[in-house]
Formats: structure tokens, sequence, C-alpha cells
């Protein structure tokens, strides 16, 4: 089967069926906003800590900064627990009304459709995709709301503190966005193709429980033996390779954050001499 190309991963497509999400996609939204907001003042007082309690050899407003330490802890709990629980419910309403307007269409197809395409391919598309779209409306939706506020809050934070070592640090973003693009296309491509053969291997499945004694009748157990083999070798090394992907992705990634690091560690200690 051709992948064709979708415009946007075919969110366009999406939206009738999560429109009536909206409460639930702005609670998502917002709180995971707050508590990205609020876990950016971590380092902040991680800081503070280390300057007045630590460099001074002071306890002077301990107990204050305990206080305040411990609410900013409670709230950005309180925040996260919200739009994570929001964010399992959307999942699961997402999944019925898709997997129930897909029975309803089911209903409305040829009998040429189910003789082109078996029972088990049909059902391991319905459950495995409307799954995927349910967790890319929810948990894809507000992990990614909340690491790019989180992502700005600290570029803001950085120039903030210091100018000139923020803008070594975020010389690095161009980077990481092409290492992100470069391997998202890869990723996307091998997953829908892996979903793809997973379909046909339980299509197989169907087939060869459904239609043991017709297969029986015409001695081709070897041959229906040879294709679920060679779907699920497709699969095996599909899977394989997208590992191999995940973890070149990964090692990229933290090579990239550690030339960041090794810059501010750099430059950071000959401005913290200059300073001095």
């Amino acid at each position: 089967m051709e992948n064709k190309k979708i415009r946007f991963f075919g969110i366009g497509r999406i939206i009738p069926y999560v429109k009536n999400f909206k409460r639930e996609f702005v609670i998502m939204i917002v709180f995971s906003i707050i508590a990205s907001g609020i876990e950016i003042t971590f380092p902040q007082f991680h800081r503070y800590a280390l300057d007045s309690f630590v460099g001074k050899g002071t306890l002077s407003h301990l107990g204050v900064f305990v206080v305040m330490y411990a609410l900013a802890i409670l709230l950005a709990g309180l925040f996260n627990y919200y739009a994570n629980t929001t964010a399992a419910i959307t999942e699961v309403r997402v999944h019925q009304k898709l997997r129930d307007v897909g029975f309803v269409h089911l209903q409305t197809l040829s009998f040429a459709y189910f003789n082109q395409n078996s029972v088990g391919y049909i059902h391991a598309r319905l459950m495995s995709d409307t799954e995927k779209i349910g967790t890319l409306v929810s948990w894809t939706l507000i992990n990614g709301i909340w690491y790019l506020a989180y992502l700005v809050g600290s570029a803001v934070m950085m120039l903030m503190m210091n100018v000139k070592l923020a803008l070594l640090v975020l010389t690095i973003l161009p980077v990481l966005m092409i290492i992100v693009g470069f391997f998202q296309k890869k990723l996307i491509t091998a997953n829908r193709e892996v979903r793809e053969i997973n379909s046909r291997i339980t299509g197989n499945f169907n087939e060869g429980i459904a239609g043991a004694k017709t297969i029986k009748s015409l001695a081709i157990e070897d041959k229906i033996s040879e294709n679920f083999v060679e779907e699920t070798a497709k699969m095996k090394s599909k899977s394989i390779y997208i590992s191999r992907l995940r973890g070149a992705f990964g090692a990229a990634m933290n090579f990239a954050s550690s030339i960041a690091l090794a810059v501010v560690l750099f430059k950071g200690g000959y401005l913290a001499e200059d300073e001095v």
C-alpha cells in the first residue's frame, strides 16, 4: 500500500472528530504552560540557595525559602496532575469517538471492500490507527506544549541572567531543529510501514483461524506458513530499523546537548573570570 503525502500530518482531517473536546484541550494547554512556567523557576531557587545559604554562609530567610520552594513544587505537581489526567481522559474519549465512527462507516462499505481486505487487517487498522490518533491529540500534544513552553521560558531566563552566554547556547537550536526534522521524517515513514505490516500479520492470523478447514482441505498449509513467516520477517527487520533510528536520534540529541554544555562551561569560565 502506498503512503500518500498528507499535509501537516493529517491534523486537518482529525479536527472534525475532536472539536467537541475544546474544554479538555484548553485545560491541557493552559495547565501545561503554567506547570512548565513554575518548573522554570526551580533552577533559580537552587541558585538562590547556593548564593545565600552556601556562598554567604547565612540561614537568613531560610523558612521563607523552604515555604516558597515547597509551594512551587506543590503547584507544579497539581497543574501537571490535572493536565495529565485530562490528557488520559481525552485519549480514551477520542479512541471511542473514532472507533464508533469507523464501525458505522464499515457498515456502509460494499461487499467488494471486504473481499479485498481481510477482517483481521481491517480490525488491526481500526484499532491501531485510532490509538495512534488518540495519543497524538492527547499525550503528544501536551508534551509538545510543555517542552515548547519550557524551552521558551528557559531561553528568556537565560537572556535575563547573561545575554552573551544565552546567545551561545541558543546557537545550537538550529542544529537541533535539523536533527529533529531529519529523524522525524524517517521515523514517521517507518512507523507507518510497521503498522501496515502489523495489520497484514493480524489479517493472516484471522485467515489462518477462520479458514482453517479450507486451508487443510486445499493442503496449502506450507504456502500460508511461508507468507506468514515472510511478513513477520519484514516486521522484525523494520522494527530493528526503527530502534536503530531512535537510538541514533537520541545519541545525536545528546551529542548536540553536550556541545552546548561544553560551550557554556568553556566560555562561562572566562566570563566569570572577567567579572571577578
